[in-house]
């Protein structure tokens, strides 16, 4: 997922395999996420859920020291 939000071509593409997943009724996720702009673009294309460092430093309180 490492700069997909700089990636038109990458972009288009995951947004066709969530549409695909969402039309098998199954969710999709993003592991390692670490940019902002990745993750916002993520939530945009329809992803239903990320991990990694950016996702874990928004919730800090989540995350076992």
């Amino acid at each position: 997922m490492h700069g997909v939000a700089s990636d038109a071509g990458r972009a288009t593409y995951l947004k066709s395999v969530i549409a695909m997943l969402h039309g098998l009724s199954m969710k999709a996720f993003a592991e390692g996420v670490s940019e902002e702009a990745d993750a916002r673009l993520l939530w945009q294309l329809g992803m239903d859920g990320i991990t990694g460092p950016w996702a874990s430093a928004q919730r800090a309180d989540l995350v076992s020291a």
